[in-house]
């Protein structure tokens, strides 16, 4: 039944029974209510293209079970996202081809962002092509196109604004779940779009008006397509285009600029040997970018050896730069004026040892100023900062030395600290004292050092021996 050109602004109700082609095109159709078909159960094509649909019910077409052909192109005031309307009930039918070029008109609506919702109706049939032309689609969620079903051979989105989808990372987008998928017709992007209107332009005929219901509004504000650089990130999707069965459709006179500022037509992908240049160039690309990968990361191992090997002497070396911002020492290395004797450095298990024994023979019988952690170290001051304060402040630095020493972190710390500052100031700074034995086996080697040059005190077991041990340990810290 051919309707087509006679100004109808409804679908007629007297249509046979039995229709099985019915032309609608170029008339003022503006709804398709849900029983506007619902009588021609014999309807296999139908053709509502050029019309003015602006309202298309949810369902009308799902009674059509031979319903092969659908074109709904040119229906500006449709909007893209009522094709979810249109296509609801559609597995119920026998569909094979869908046209839905033209539904959002740049004019009228802003740009189209496809979502999941627009294209699962069409899941469950066994559609074979699908145009989808000219609907400004700019934003696609992903995955979305694995809602298409999986017998769909043809696929067009010409004259779309796909610079923001990506084009050239197409494939997470679903693209590769169409098993079935032979051709894929991406030309004419943004800038071919009046172009592309052209294209979809009735043949002038005695069922159709003298004027076509094509806007001649020609402002069309699109983004550069990324299609237009050709980077070593769209090696991908270039190489899916060259090996796979899909027929991927271009624009003729799209240029690709690649990464080394040559130009070339993007068509030109297809020849074989500038498929090679562009791997070659992005495989020599990668293997500068895994070289750099390695010599930075192994720069940055070396750098992390060498920060940890020298751990203490930057910890020392930032503490005495706080020092001496603060005032507390002279700048020079060779004093006299030390604030303090000696730093004892033990463990809390041993401090009984300390103030019953060492504090009553070196303090109150010989006088000595010794420096204790609990009595000295400055309120409010960072400990570390109190360890390295007292250490560089003391004449020497004690060590009382037992197992219960080499289990505190914070008595390893000070040991560390002090032979930083026997090394830095290049005088003897450790005095050892061998308070319990402890098995060599478990001695670092700052101490192990102090054992080989037999630079060290140990407390004598005998009673008779202690006087000329205080007396040994008074003229170490002399």
């Amino acid at each position: 039944m051919d309707c087509r050109g006679r100004e109808l602004y409804s679908v007629p109700k007297d249509l046979p029974w039995n229709t099985a082609y019915l032309l609608l095109s170029n008339n003022s159709l503006t709804k398709i209510l849900i029983d506007s078909f619902s009588y021609l159960t014999k309807l296999t094509y139908l053709y509502l293209s050029y019309n003015n649909i602006s309202s298309f019910a949810k369902g009308a077409l799902a009674q059509l079970s031979e319903l092969a052909i659908l074109d709904i192109t040119m229906n500006e005031f449709l909007q893209f996202q009522n094709l979810r309307n249109v296509t609801y009930g559609l597995n119920n039918t026998s569909i094979t081809q869908l046209k839905a070029n033209f539904l959002h008109s740049p004019k009228h609506f802003r740009s189209t962002s496809v979502i999941k919702e627009d294209l699962e109706n069409l899941k469950n049939t066994k559609l074979d092509e699908l145009q989808l032309d000219g609907n400004q689609i700019q934003l696609l969620q992903r995955n979305v196109l694995s809602f298409l079903p999986p017998t769909l051979r043809t696929l067009s989105v010409k004259g779309n604004d796909l610079g923001n989808i990506r084009i050239s990372e197409l494939r997470k987008y679903g693209i590769g779940t169409i098993l079935s998928l032979t051709s894929l017709d991406i030309s004419y992007q943004c800038n071919d779009y009046k172009l592309l209107k052209q294209i979809y332009v009735p043949k002038q005929n005695s069922h159709q008006p003298k004027q076509t219901k094509i806007s001649n509004d020609n402002s069309v504000v699109c983004n550069s397509p990324d299609i237009s650089l050709c980077t070593c990130k769209q090696l991908e999707f270039w190489t899916w285009i060259y090996s796979s069965k899909v027929v991927v459709y271009l624009s003729e006179n799209e240029t690709c600029k690649l990464e080394n500022d040559s130009t070339i037509y993007m068509i030109m992908f297809r020849n074989p040997s500038v498929m090679k240049q562009y791997s070659d160039m992005c495989r020599s690309h990668a293997i500068l970018y895994v070289s750099i990968g390695l010599v930075t990361w192994l720069l940055m191992l070396i750098l992390v050896v060498i920060l940890y090997a020298k751990r203490w002497e930057l910890r020392y070396r930032w503490y005495i730069y706080r020092l001496r911002r603060k005032g507390y020492t002279p700048l020079d290395g060779s004093r006299y004026d030390y604030e303090f004797d000696a730093f004892v450095s033990y463990a809390e298990k041993d401090a009984d040892f300390v103030k019953t024994k060492m504090i009553t023979k070196l303090e109150t019988e010989y006088g000595c100023h010794l420096c204790l952690h609990e009595r000295d170290f400055r309120v409010g001051e960072k400990i570390a900062s109190n360890i390295i304060s007292a250490i560089h402040n003391s004449n020497k630095t004690i060590v009382v030395l037992s197992p219960e020493y080499l289990k505190s972190n914070w008595c390893k710390y000070e040991l560390h600290m002090a032979n930083k500052e026997e090394h830095h100031q290049d005088r003897k700074v450790v005095v050892l004292l061998v308070l319990e034995q402890v098995k060599k086996r478990d001695l670092p080697a700052e101490v192990l050092e102090h054992y080989r040059t037999n630079t060290y005190i140990e407390l004598p077991e005998h009673e008779e021996n202690m006087g000329t041990f205080w007396d040994a340990l008074r003229e170490s810290i002399s």
